[in-house]
């Protein structure tokens, strides 16, 4: 029993698809693929790029060294992990803290900061 369950998997491991089934299947409304990302992402997820790229050239240089400074070597390795240990640190506070914070849906919270009159001052 076991080894026919192997066998099994292992078929449907190595399956595949002939091209007409699946130009047929990409024709089909519910197999369409949808606009999900607008203008605004596009230019973001290129900015994210260019940064990342831009963050990988800085370190391989500081690795590395230049014509006009020393290589950082084994330093390096260790300020990126207290980099990530920090940023994971400070993230962790951020999404608590905001988790704390509750609203209601319909914003009768805010609604009530917004309308009560101040109180009077002690005379």
């Amino acid at each position: 029993m076991i080894f026919s369950a192997r066998s099994h998997m292992r078929q449907d491991l190595f399956r595949t698809k002939s091209l007409d089934a699946i130009l047929a299947d990409a024709d089909e409304p519910e197999h369409q693929m949808k606009r999900a990302l607008g203008p605004i992402e596009l230019i973001a997820m290129g900015i994210g790029a260019i940064v990342g790229a831009g963050i990988f050239a800085v370190i391989g240089s500081a690795a590395a060294g230049g014509a006009h400074h020393d290589g950082a070597g084994p330093a390096l390795v260790i300020s990126i992990l207290i980099t990530a240990i920090v940023t994971i640190s400070v993230l962790t506070v951020a999404l608590t803290c905001s988790d704390g914070v509750r609203r209601s849906e319909d914003g009768e919270d805010l609604k009530a900061v917004f309308t009560t009159e101040p109180s009077q001052p002690p005379a």
